[in-house]
């Protein structure tokens, strides 16, 4: 006769099995006899395994479908403001890509590197800076805020090329809409009860109404191509760079020169008669300097 212990262990989530075989009595078998029932210790295996195999892929599709809901979930994360804005001016870009014709091949006119070392002069360092120039007279120039800090500069080359500009006067421009863009007149213009009330929140599950979008993208065309700054915005911009470039005498002979020939240009050249509407006037800003 035979006694049989079987003995079912779950360790470290492994299945281990265990077999004790005691031979109490005297063993007596015939041929061919199976004197533990191994076929029924096998489906029992087959069983238990098959049991776990079955868990395991529940479980994985539950993991599944909780991953695919909470992808779905971040999708409708609506940015913060600042990252927000960066996204809209990266989208107007691509936008009046055609408009201002800036998608074009041109060599490399290094005002980057000076305009660069300008900021670094005046203390203003680590700075992303990103300069596109447009071969357009649509605009003149202007600079919006860009993803992650960045801050884009953009040119009319037919605007800086009837002055015959250097490259340091390229940078007193860059210098005075970087510190329109220090100012945020852009970005307060811009921001208004509905951007504040969605930023930073999620919306699932409604999706963000698209009248919203192009309510930014058309507050982008405005401000760009319409935009009158206030006569306050323009003395305050003037003489921030009066103040900061006077201790500087050799940079603030380089403003004052870029100046004039501005006055020069819009005297003798109409095709930027309307740089007045948008910008001060730069006889105006000639006695802002004197002040």
């Amino acid at each position: 006769m035979n006694n049989f212990i079987w003995v079912k262990l779950k360790q470290n989530n492994s299945l281990c099995l265990i077999f004790f075989f005691f031979l109490i009595l005297s063993i007596d078998m015939k041929a061919g006899e199976n004197p533990v029932g191994l076929s029924h210790i096998q489906n029992i295996l087959k069983n238990d395994f098959l049991d776990e195999e079955i868990e395991k892929r529940e479980q994985g599709k539950k993991s599944k479908n909780i991953l695919a809901h909470s992808k779905t979930v971040k999708n409708y994360r609506v940015p913060e403001i600042d990252e927000m804005i960066g996204i809209f001016s990266e989208l107007w870009l691509v936008k009046n890509a055609q408009v201002l014709s800036w998608d074009f091949v041109h060599p490399d006119y290094g005002v980057l590197e000076v305009f660069l070392d300008l900021l670094e002069e005046l203390d203003h360092v680590e700075k992303k800076v990103k300069i596109l120039f447009f071969d357009s007279t649509k605009q003149y120039h202007f600079a919006i805020p860009g993803m992650n800090s960045e801050m884009i500069f953009c040119l009319s080359l037919p605007f800086i090329r009837e002055m015959n500009l250097s490259k340091q006067e390229i940078s007193m421009i860059l210098l005075e809409d970087f510190y329109r863009l220090d100012k945020m007149f852009f970005t307060k213009s811009l921001i208004d009860d509905e951007m504040k009330k969605i930023a930073g929140k999620n919306s699932y599950p409604e999706k963000i109404n698209t009248s919203f979008y192009k309510k930014i993208l058309n507050q982008y065309d405005k401000l760009i191509y319409e935009m009158n700054y206030s006569f306050q915005q323009q003395y305050e911009i003037t003489k921030i760079m009066s103040s900061v470039l006077k201790s500087k005498p050799s940079l603030f002979s380089i403003y004052s020169s870029l100046i004039q020939k501005k006055n020069m240009l819009l005297r003798s050249n109409d095709n930027f008669k309307n740089y007045s509407r948008i910008y001060p006037s730069p006889e105006i800003q000639l006695n802002w300097l004197e002040e």
